[in-house]
């Protein structure tokens, strides 16, 4: 369900929804990943009226229409009814998904070929306009292709059709950080704070591009902003682990406190404390850390190389 819509909000821009499922079926040109669609609110909601008017009118055609072209009429109409599910009045998050046509593009067809029938089978023009539309279909596909055929391409394509696309620009930022192209990740996700303000979220991703590009300065200052958002075990152990890789080791073991604080079965900063022990000589300390965490957690890694460095040191 989509929080804050309404059935007669999703019944408007449904509207404007299924005539673009239209369009896209006779002219695919302009398609998109991911449309993120906005709700109608009104009839007077950017030009919600007009919409509504050619759906009425569509309406009106398929039963106009019905004793003179049947089958046209009734393709028509399996195409309305088998979309009723996801393009009525039960709201949905994503308005339209272009996914939702695989099944009422059934009655589409049946409507083309009632078309097809009423022109003349032997006629020069129809073959030539069918051959000319088979070549227009081959050279859309293809191209389409080469969008889906490369995540960062797609996700581009997605911010070219609608550049207020908060979620492509969160997925180009993630297809950015799988390439290592870490500069890039950052301006997208500073893109979707301007769209759409700082959150928790946008910010742990950025701090990743902080840590995988060293910037070790900027990913700290964003995990305190973090903590401060909203305190977990996991930020400070993460504030923890980047202070001891610093050399911060006060700093570090504070961080370290605190996310057991909040969580004391939290192993990892157990662990992760047991190897700032060590690094200031601190063995009883240290190896008191590594059996908490490895009663925690018998499989954490850190507590097991930890304590077989005092084991070495003894």
């Amino acid at each position: 369900m989509s929080i804050g819509v309404t059935p007669y909000q999703y019944a408007l821009t449904q509207c404007r929804v299924i005539l673009t499922y239209l369009r896209l079926f006779l002219f695919p040109i302009g398609q998109s990943g991911d449309w993120e669609m906005p709700f109608y609110r009104s009839l007077t909601d950017h030009g919600a009226w007009l919409y509504v008017s050619c759906m009425l009118v569509l309406l009106g055609g398929i039963v106009l229409s019905y004793r003179r072209a049947r089958l046209f009429s009734f393709g028509l109409a399996v195409f309305l009814v088998i979309l009723a599910p996801t393009s009525s009045v039960v709201p949905i998050n994503d308005a339209l998904a272009e996914r939702r046509m695989y099944v009422p593009i059934i009655g589409l067809i049946l409507a083309s070929v009632a078309v097809a029938e009423r022109l003349s089978r032997n006629s020069a023009i129809l073959r030539i306009g069918a051959t000319a539309c088979l070549i227009f279909a081959a050279v859309l596909t293809y191209q389409r292709s080469r969008v889906w055929g490369n995540d960062i391409v797609f996700w581009k394509d997605v911010i070219q059709q609608n550049p207020s696309n908060a979620r492509a620009h969160l997925g180009l930022g993630s297809s950015y950080m799988l390439h290592r192209r870490f500069a890039d990740a950052i301006k997208e996700y500073d893109a979707i704070d301007r769209l759409s303000g700082p959150s928790e979220k946008i910010i742990l991703a950025r701090i990743l591009a902080y840590q995988y590009s060293n910037n070790s300065d900027l990913a700290l200052d964003g995990l305190h902003k973090v903590a401060a958002m909203h305190p977990t075990a996991f930020t400070y152990g993460q504030i923890g682990h980047i202070e001891a890789v610093l050399g911060h080791n006060q700093e570090s073991l504070a961080a370290f406190n605190s996310a057991l604080t909040l969580d004391p079965k939290y192993a990892p900063a157990y662990a992760e404390r047991g190897m700032v022990y060590i690094s200031i000589g601190d063995n009883d300390r240290a190896q008191a850390d590594f059996q908490n965490a490895l009663a925690i957690d018998p499989n954490n890694g850190n507590a097991r190389s930890g304590l077989s460095k005092l084991g070495e040191t003894h």
